[in-house]
């Protein structure tokens, strides 16, 4: 129980008396132009984004466990409309970069009679497609396309929303705080606008973390404790039912706040009930994601040829291929057919390796050796699975299937800054957190420009041909679309900006005072939760 002084403190912090506006901010600022990008990029030019629709149109329609397809049995077999098997056909222009979007024919016949038709996305967990295909319930034709790609582009963005609310509720926030920023790559928000679950995955892992941190580090009332129940268990589940993989990342988030709250402030945590209530709903809502395995259909997946390799091999492969797969990480577009121009690759990549940099040189002790071993985990961990399945599945790994780990980094490298940058400097912080937002719109910026070029023009198209010319161009048109995106890249950056500078350090002048009464009501014993500090990590444990 907090007393009365420490609970006007806490109330007291402007972030965290108003979590819900934080939330609502957050959310509508990650939205905006992930939205955008849902309408900007061409229907299926997202890679394997017409089996994900497929399948979505399928489960929502109640067609959750199926049978193989009869053309091939490596396939699931499902009935859909006309308008959603005819996404396949849509993907004339992937894998050549000059063939603008317009080679896409128009869906034939009647476009909402039911057919028969393939999906390679049936072995995942059905939840993402019940999700993201709910739209189809309700519209039809393009409007149901698209309106699959908000509702992925929302659950994205609303899963931002709780890492930064909560993250908010712990003061001195400021370094994690723009790690998550930063964590939101080109890459993220393109794929945010399609129908697929990586940009999902990234945000959830952060809400996840974000939350879990905050039920163990911040100060919270039970009503607040309660919240972080019921958010700790959507974000769980969110995140398990997006990919099988989902299992390694809640395992690594769970290991990386333990260690950043230290035993102390986890052992004071779960003297309260919510924290064992969390732990409860978050293996209740796991285990429906376990068992999903146990009831796949059984398909032949020996029907598609692989080039096997020896996992020798594949470990040879990935590591020459590191920067291959770290490019991935900030930005491939289309069917990995179209990279980014120069200036965002550069400036993306400053930003990322400036914060990883920046936990090394100022991190200390456990939340600096966390932010190495995080920020090897972003190469090491693909390049171990990868090595694990080559000899069965050949070289399937992507650049984007790590974003969710280069998070994860992001966050504990800012936690690392956090605990050592305590107050002063403010114009220094001031300056180091402008630069970097500037550098990410420019980044995200160009990437927006690039991917309208590809599709308009082509990837060796003249730039001023993409307004002149344009052999293609996306509901909207080019400028209206390249005007509303730019908008809503400042008016995020601005947002950010506020944001992170509110979540300052937590000042020493400012500190809560060491000894503070507590009572505990069930049995009339006094106690004293007593702050202590173990280097520069704030400890908190409880004594007699």
């Amino acid at each position: 129980m907090i007393s009365r002084r420490r609970r006007d403190a806490v109330s007291a912090h402007p972030v965290t008396s108003r979590r819900w506006l934080v939330f609502l901010l957050a959310t509508l600022s990650a939205f905006a132009p992930m939205a955008v990008w849902a309408v900007a990029s061409p229907m299926s030019s997202i890679p394997d984004e017409p089996a994900h629709i497929i399948r979505a149109a399928a489960v929502v329609d109640g067609q959750v466990i199926t049978e193989a397809f009869p053309d091939n049995p490596a396939f699931a077999g499902v009935t859909v409309p006309q308008y959603v098997a005819w996404t396949n056909a849509l993907t004339c222009f992937a894998f050549q970069p000059e063939v603008t979007a317009d080679c896409a024919p128009t869906v034939q016949g009647d476009p909402d009679e039911p057919v028969l038709t393939a999906t390679s996305a049936a072995l995942n967990s059905p939840v993402f497609y019940a999700i993201v295909g709910t739209p189809s319930l309700v519209l039809s034709g393009d409007a149901a396309l698209y309106g699959m790609r908000l509702m992925n582009a929302l659950v994205t963005a609303l899963l931002f929303g709780v890492a930064a609310m909560q993250l908010s509720r712990i003061p001195g926030t400021r370094w994690a705080s723009l790690g998550l920023i930063i964590g939101v790559t080109p890459m993220v928000a393109y794929l945010a606008g399609s129908v697929n679950p990586n940009a999902w995955e990234a945000t959830g892992t952060a809400a996840l973390f974000a939350t879990l941190l905050a039920a163990l580090t911040g100060d919270a009332s039970r009503r607040e404790r309660i919240e972080q129940v019921g958010l700790v268990a959507v974000s769980t589940a969110l995140l398990l039912n997006t990919r099988s993989i989902a299992f390694l990342w809640v395992v690594l988030v769970v290991v990386a706040v333990l260690v950043i709250a230290g035993r102390q402030r986890i052992a004071h945590a779960f003297g309260h009930r919510e924290a064992w209530w969390a732990v409860v709903a978050a293996a209740l809502v796991a285990l429906p994601s376990l068992a999903w395995f146990f009831v796949l259909p059984d398909y032949d997946e020996g029907a598609i040829p692989v080039a096997t390799v020896s996992a020798a091999g594949a470990l040879i492969l990935m590591v020459t291929s590191a920067f291959e797969q770290a490019t991935g990480l900030i930005g491939v577009l289309g069917w990995l057919d179209t990279p980014l121009p120069a200036i965002s690759l550069a400036f993306a990549t400053t930003v990322i390796i400036g914060m990883l940099a920046a936990a090394l040189v100022a991190g200390r002790g456990r939340r600096r050796i966390l932010a190495a071993l995080t920020g090897l985990s972003v190469l090491v961990v693909p390049a171990i699975v990868q090595t694990a399945i080559a000899p069965e599945l050949g070289i399937i790994w992507q650049g984007r299937y790590s974003l969710a780990l280069l998070v994860l980094a992001l966050l504990c490298a800012g936690a690392a800054i956090d605990a050592r940058w305590r107050g002063g400097h403010h114009d220094l912080a001031r300056s180091t957190v402008v630069v970097t937002l500037v550098l990410l719109a420019i980044a995200h910026l160009a990437a927006f420009a690039q991917g309208l070029r590809r599709y308009s023009v082509g990837l060796s198209g003249l730039w001023q041909d993409v307004v002149r010319a344009p052999a293609w161009q996306p509901p909207g048109g080019v400028i209206g679309l390249s005007a509303l995106f730019t908008l809503t890249v400042v008016v995020a950056v601005v947002a950010a900006y506020r944001h992170v500078m509110a979540a300052g350090p937590v000042l020493a002048e400012s500190a809560p005072s060491l000894t503070q009464p507590t009572a505990n009501l069930a049995n009339d014993q006094r106690r004293t939760a007593v702050l202590e500090v173990e280097g520069d990590e704030p400890e908190i444990v409880s004594k007699a």
